[in-house]
């Protein structure tokens, strides 16, 4: 559970953040402002519903893709965990255990090495069960409810992304 409870107030920042990162447009000219407002409110009011892997991408620097990644930790607390790729693909993955989001920083997933690791991020996206390995213990499987944010610089290789693929949101910051 979360500690806190939300109340009204000035959200002027966190606006402006949220208007800077998503009024990218979709392919039919859609800002993606209220997609992201939908987003978190689904993240909060209904948890356990699986969501797209959400890609903030861009090439240039102090975009605000690691902000708001830290805005989310501030509101789920220890329901979130922020890792790097390797970690992420990484059989060890005993972080993960119970976390509502996965942000990854400066992610690059390699798709084509021989661990899996397409198949372990569309795993996490959609599976209801997954299994959490720790050191030292055994695997045991849980229930699944992570939704994956990936942030990026690479803006085109990233990650490899089929055209008909529908688990992915790519956002370009």
């Amino acid at each position: 559970p979360i500690h806190h409870v939300p109340t009204e107030g000035r959200w002027d920042l966190i606006n402006k953040l949220l208007h800077h990162i998503f009024d990218y447009k979709n392919l039919d000219g859609v800002s993606l402002y209220e997609f992201a407002l939908d987003y978190i409110t689904l993240l909060y009011t209904q948890p356990r519903k699986h969501l797209p892997i959400l890609c903030l991408v861009s090439s240039q620097r102090k975009t605000g893709k690691t902000t708001f990644l830290n805005l989310l930790k501030s509101i789920f607390l220890e329901n979130m965990t922020t890792l790097d790729s390797q970690r992420l693909i990484s059989n060890f993955n005993g972080m993960m255990a119970g976390k509502l989001i996965v942000g990854v920083d400066e992610s690059f997933i390699n798709m084509d090495d021989k661990n899996g690791a397409g198949n372990k991020l569309k795993m996490l996206a959609t599976n209801q069960t997954i299994p959490i390995e720790r050191k030292g213990r055994d695997a045991a499987e849980i229930p699944n409810y992570v939704k994956l944010i990936l942030c990026s610089n690479d803006e085109n290789n990233f990650v490899k992304i089929d055209w008909e693929e529908n688990r992915y949101a790519v956002v370009k910051v």
